[in-house]
């Protein structure tokens, strides 16, 4: 498990979170020592980080505090504690229940090699679409909301349009608590776009994104030929440089279309957390 505290020393919330967290990691038997304790010190390192404001805690990459819109850059983050006050740090119970469900395996990813499951989800264009595990596949876990993926959305969308491999999006969110992620408001977004070249899928009761093991929105897998796990993780190495062109999936289907591994095979998934059910 890769804990990361990431601060800007113009907020005096940090110390306050750090402690938190190395509190509730001794709870859970955890060494508070392993934290990774970074400052970020300029708008570039602001940028190349994804940072949201200080203090911002990611776990395995993953941000515990869904960043929604928030914009990337130095400022004081903003976090609602459980009785609706308003926090400069997290509520401790959010980061408990982080490290618990980290630690606990809650939701096993899928292994570079392992069988890719099949599925079929109903599309906002209409009708269905899904995977056989009998052919080349991308299948991306995103949604609606989230700046990570709305970051890559176009650059996804053009390798579905220069790629011979189906291409599926997958919005697994809760809708009720998002209602933006809700299949209306898919169909919505298709529509306003002038319709997409690619199915946009909805995964209602979050089975496929389980199955997967996905992780954040947008979270990448691409399958080979024989129907196993090639590639996982982000589309390339930063959501705010179009000029990347979503080149390590790009890369990653080249290699599946030759015959080859990956390489690399593995990358780290960059985004919002899915938002799971209660």
């Amino acid at each position: 498990m890769r804990v990361e505290l990431l601060y800007w020393d113009g907020c005096p919330s940090h110390p306050q979170a750090l402690s938190d967290l190395q509190g509730a990691m001794r709870e859970l038997g955890l060494d508070p020592d392993a934290i990774e304790v970074r400052h970020v010190a300029s708008d570039d390192a602001a940028a190349a980080q994804a940072f949201v404001g200080s203090p911002t805690i990611r776990i395995d990459g993953t941000d515990i505090s869904d960043p929604g819109e928030e914009p990337v850059g130095l400022t004081c983050r903003v976090y609602y504690l459980r009785d609706g006050r308003v926090s400069a740090v997290p509520d401790p119970d959010d980061l408990r229940d982080a490290l618990r469900r980290d630690r606990t395996g809650a939701r096993m990813s899928l292994s570079i090699g392992d069988p890719v499951p099949a599925f079929t989800l109903p599309d906002a264009r209409g009708g269905e679409a899904g995977i056989d595990g009998a052919e080349p596949a991308v299948v991306v876990f995103t949604c609606n909301h989230c700046p990570y993926a709305l970051a890559w959305h176009d650059r996804i969308v053009d390798v579905a349009r220069d790629v011979e491999v189906p291409v599926l999006l997958v919005n697994p969110n809760d809708a009720e608590r998002y209602p933006r992620d809700s299949f209306e408001a898919m169909r919505e977004r298709v529509e306003q776009d002038g319709g997409w070249p690619l199915p946009y899928l909805r995964d209602e009761d979050q089975s496929v994104a389980s199955a997967f093991g996905a992780k954040t929105t947008p979270d990448v897998f691409v399958v080979a030929r024989d129907g196993t796990l090639a590639y996982r993780g982000a589309p390339d190495g930063d959501h705010q440089d179009p000029g990347q062109g979503a080149a390590w999936l790009r890369a990653a289907i080249e290699a599946v279309l030759a015959g080859r591994q990956p390489d690399p095979a593995e990358t780290e998934p960059v985004g919002c957390s899915v938002k799971w059910k209660a």
